[in-house]
């Protein structure tokens, strides 16, 4: 009976000082590392709509800029150096945006299209001109509205 009565107290000594703690310890470090991981992943959520903010500004700016342009081109003129400016931003933005999102996101998609209809204007005149104006709103409108789905999204760790 003495062993027994031995056994049972130095396993609940070993259990309550050496697996109980073991076993805290273990939960805390994951339930740390999980907490950690939603906080980049919130962080990365946070850059990606301070520059899908960014790129609302410089393509809201767009119709603006590219009437600028075709002004200066009809009147034999260079591009004003805001003009090229803006367009040197758009472009750069492209690159910014792959560092947070891989190519074939849809927000990718919906950008690419921005930059093609980009290129149909620059090589407009007259009606086609405004037509290509109309198509750049439209795919603007659709970048735009993309990057709300994206940004209104749950947040995943793989964000």
């Amino acid at each position: 009976m003495s062993n027994t009565t031995l056994i049972a107290p130095v396993t609940g000594i070993g259990a309550a000082g050496v697996v109980g703690p073991m076993a805290t310890a273990w939960a805390t470090r994951r339930a740390n590392r999980q907490q950690f991981e939603r906080d980049q992943a919130a962080k990365r959520r946070a850059d990606l709509r301070d520059l899908i903010d960014e790129a609302a500004v410089l393509l809201g700016a767009g119709a603006m800029n590219l009437r600028v342009a075709k002004e200066a081109a009809a009147a034999g003129e260079d591009d004003p150096p805001t003009v090229r400016e803006w367009a040197a931003k758009v472009h750069l933005l492209k690159q910014r945006l792959l560092l947070r999102l891989p190519e074939e996101h849809d927000v990718m998609h919906r950008y690419e299209d921005v930059l093609e209809t980009l290129e149909t204007i620059s090589r407009a005149d007259g009606r086609e001109f405004l037509d290509a104006l109309k198509a750049f709103e439209k795919a603007q409108a659709r970048f735009l509205e993309e990057s709300r789905q994206t940004l209104i999204s749950p947040i995943t760790e793989t964000d």
